[in-house]
């Protein structure tokens, strides 16, 4: 008795027409088995061997699918489906005109499809409607497979959801398509930093940039991936080199932006490898190239002059960073200690001051409050009030009462101090 199943099965070696697979096999039928176009167990013509994975992804989806593109490279299909064509023109069976155009390889009609999809996707995508930008290329892959623009835009919708790993398989499937195509390279290399694969990142960089060796962005890309890799000065080599493509467009605006962005996080760089003046000096030059700067960017600045001594500077750039961010305490305990270091003890205390009403169960701040006072009033007979300071860093947070945080000396006086005070809770262990 004639089996139509197994016999499909055994045409193909029960090995999967697209991927090769030889487990979990299912004869798939071409041309749906339902309908008034019944054709169904009529013919072997009809059928395909899948794997599991493969079924799933052309089950319900036979009429708007290009069977010759999702099978990629099956040397048979073409003749299989012209002998099927024949098959149900001979019989006089009626089936839709569109999988008469894939039976028939009709491409114009396909690729009109395909493009249809592909402009309703991008549109999505400058809308941010994600979700349905990949619904819409899938439409687009689903009538022309090997447009490497509908995998590439689904991988980039992908990855503006977050969803990397899948972007990514979009991405390998765009460059398969069209491996000379740069800024693949560069989007396919940006997903593998999400995915913290730096190596491959970095090898995805250096083809963008063999690609397209005046882009800044790949010089720029790489030397972040190698910054976080901790390899500072091969990421200052790339941030150099892409200042200098950027100059080579002196004449051009498209790049001013990001000149500005280059010479701060090169200053940055610099700053890590205690290169203080170099950081500096691109810092500057940050700024007056137009870097918008915020409170964190004047923090960093102020570090920069910190690791040269320039402590007026430091205060200047820590009062910028303060007008645009007044809520944060560590802004002023990091003003608060430059004061200290000028021994302007007061303009010190009063930064503390605000800095625990900011955040008035700070153990440490309590601590350095109570230092400052005790260095500033020691010569007054002020120093109870630097004790009750200590004493309430100590209630806070008993593991600073050692001399690793405090001079032992100080230590001795304020243990004189509180034993002497019955009114202090004793906050030893």
């Amino acid at each position: 008795m004639f089996n139509w199943n197994k016999s499909v099965k055994k045409r193909d070696q029960n090995m999967c027409r697209r991927c090769g697979f030889d487990k979990y096999t299912h004869a798939h039928h071409i041309i749906p088995n339902k309908g008034d176009y019944n054709i169904g167990n009529k013919t072997l013509y009809n059928g395909i061997t899948l794997c599991g994975n493969c079924h799933s992804l052309l089950k319900g989806k036979e009429t708007q699918t290009d069977l010759r593109g999702f099978l990629h490279n099956d040397r048979d299909i073409d003749k299989q489906l012209k002998y099927l064509l024949t098959f149900i023109e001979d019989r006089n069976i009626k089936i839709p005109d569109q999988i008469k155009e894939h039976l028939r390889g009709d491409k114009a009609a396909r690729h009109q499809r395909a493009k249809s999809a592909y402009e309703i996707a991008e549109k999505r995508i400058e809308q941010a409607r994600y979700k349905e930008a990949i619904g819409d290329y899938e439409e687009a892959i689903r009538h022309r497979s090997d447009d490497f623009r509908a995998y590439f835009g689904r991988g980039l919708a992908k990855s503006k959801l977050r969803y990397y790993r899948s972007a990514l398989s979009d991405y390998d499937r765009a460059i398969c398509l069209n491996p000379d195509t740069a800024y693949l390279y560069h989007f396919r290399g940006t997903v593998k930093r999400h995915l913290q694969n730096y190596i491959g990142a970095i090898t995805d960089y250096d083809m963008y940039i063999k690609l397209s060796e005046k882009n800044v962005n790949g010089y720029k890309s790489r030397g972040f991936i190698k910054e976080l890799m901790g390899e500072y000065k091969a990421a200052i080599t790339d941030y150099d080199k892409a200042i200098e493509v950027i100059e080579d467009y002196d004449e051009s605006l498209e790049y001013r932006d990001t000149e500005a962005v280059l010479y701060w996080i090169r200053g940055r760089v610099k700053l890590k490898l205690e290169e203080y003046y170099e950081a500096d000096e691109d810092f500057s030059n940050a700024e007056a190239k137009g870097f918008t700067l915020t409170a964190l960017h004047y923090r960093l600045w102020a570090d920069a002059c910190c690791g040269f001594s320039d402590w007026e500077g430091a205060l200047y750039y820590l009062d910028d960073a303060i007008k645009l961010k007044d809520d944060d305490p560590t802004l002023y305990t990091y003003r608060a200690e430059l004061y200290h270091t000028l021994r302007e003890y007061e303009d010190s205390i009063n930064d503390y001051n605000t800095a625990i009403e900011l955040n008035p169960n700070d153990a440490e701040t309590y601590l350095a409050r109570g230092l400052v006072k005790y260095e500033a009033y020691c010569l007054d007979d002020r120093e109870d009030e630097a004790y009750v300071d200590l004493d309430t860093a100590f209630k806070l947070k008993p593991t600073l009462r050692s001399e690793d945080n405090i001079d032992k000396s100080i230590l001795n006086y304020f243990n004189n101090w509180e034993t002497s005070n019955p009114k202090c809770r004793k906050t030893r262990r």
